[in-house]
């Protein structure tokens, strides 16, 4: 009976997100993907020349790009893990730094090396003799990524920044970048049809949505942009001394017309820490306290414990905005925001909309040239992330 196709076209910034649903055991697979123009005759569609992209779960694990496996993604390229202490030739036993994710046996590369492991209690890994040695932290690479059945929820998302597919695992507060495919699926954006072959048991409930969905209390939707954790959903805290997780990108993508809210932290109480928000220069690479200079940002309002402040020329102020003076008095909890694209002339406007009163703070200084921008974030160690409401369309 298969292939089968998803009966809803996926667009870009659109996601499909199910629980896994493949016993742990079972040595039948789930694929997922986009098939080729050629593929008419129906089948277990396990073979990968089947597809252009194609994501194979099966068990506990996403299959690396074997005969049957994935295929068009960046899984044999994957980065997860390093070694928590040297190992020397001969070697049957490695620990990891943190093993959660992998699979229960399995093959790993490090210094151009390829090791079996049969099995993995915690994060050490019961193996075949080592023919080399490795030094302490060294990246371990092409793992196989460990999904549970009936615990795990995954996201297919097609990013509307580079047109790719990329894989999640959302289970919890925080998302996990899996795989990305190797292209754009669609050089233009085009919608996408997704498929399903495979003789897995039980065929996965499909959830077809727009990013972001509601997570629940205290966890967002910001995303590391960049980086080694480049893609990795983040809870609310902002940390300078990892740095890697700066800036944050919004998982929605603001379009002409349409506003997004939130509520002043409670924890910009006091003190004079300050928080971020604008649209990032594609190509910089700036990230820690560097992301935080505003010549790093093409546009950014500034919001301190008590104000929006002004642009003054100096690197941690404002760019790019109209803004006369600070505003002043805003209450943490209670004061909210409305940042709206405008539909007429392309301009970014920020309202203060506390009580349903909507007074305007300032503009950016120049029109954006109407494509969609993401949100980005940047700010002070230990504080929090501003928790955004879904977007919507600017009201009358």
């Amino acid at each position: 009976y298969t292939p089968l196709r998803w009966g809803r076209t996926l667009h870009p910034g659109d996601e499909m997100n199910w629980t896994h649903c493949n016993q742990r055991t079972d040595s039948q697979a789930h694929h997922f993907g986009i098939l080729k123009s050629s593929t008419t005759t129906p089948g277990s569609m396990s073979g990968v020349g089947n597809w252009d992209y194609k994501i194979a779960l099966r068990g506990d694990r996403v299959l690396k790009a074997t005969t049957n496996g994935t295929v068009g993604f960046d899984i044999d390229t994957h980065v997860d893990g390093t070694l928590a202490s040297g190992v020397s030739a001969g070697d049957t036993s490695i620990t990891i730094t943190d093993a959660t994710d992998w699979p229960v046996d399995g093959n790993f590369e490090v210094g151009g090396e390829t090791i079996t492991y049969t099995s993995r209690s915690g994060n050490t890994l019961t193996c075949n003799a080592t023919s080399g040695a490795h030094s302490a932290d060294a990246v371990c690479t092409k793992i196989g990524f460990k999904v549970i059945y009936n615990t795990d929820t995954l996201s297919l998302r097609y990013d509307p920044f580079d047109y790719k597919l990329k894989l999640y695992k959302t289970t919890g507060s925080i998302d996990q970048l899996i795989t990305t495919s190797t292209a754009a699926v669609s050089g233009t954006g085009a919608g996408i049809t997704i498929s399903l072959g495979g003789s897995g048991p039980n065929m996965p409930v499909i959830v077809h949505q727009r990013t972001p969905k509601t997570l629940g209390d205290g966890v967002s939707r910001w995303y590391s942009r960049h980086g080694a954790r480049a893609g990795r959903g983040l809870v609310d805290s902002i940390d300078h001394s990892t740095g890697s997780d700066q800036p944050a990108v919004w998982g929605q993508w603001l379009r002409p017309g349409e506003e997004i809210c939130w509520v002043h932290p409670t924890d910009y109480a006091s003190g004079t820490s300050t928080y971020k928000l604008g649209q990032w220069i594609d190509g910089k690479t700036d990230n820690g306290n560097d992301a935080n200079e505003a010549d790093n940002h093409h546009w950014q309002f500034r919001f301190q414990f008590d104000r929006v402040c002004a642009g003054d020329g100096t690197s941690n102020n404002a760019k790019g905005v109209d803004l006369a003076a600070d505003w002043l008095t805003l209450t943490p909890g209670t004061t909210k925001f409305a940042l709206r694209y405008d539909h007429t002339d392309n301009k970014v406007r920020l309202f203060d909309i506390t009580g349903d009163n909507e007074k305007l703070i300032g503009a950016t200084s120049s029109a954006l040239d109407g494509n969609p921008f993401q949100l980005c974030t940047t700010g002070s160690t230990n504080r929090k992330r501003p928790v955004m409401e879904p977007k919507r369309t600017s009201r009358w």
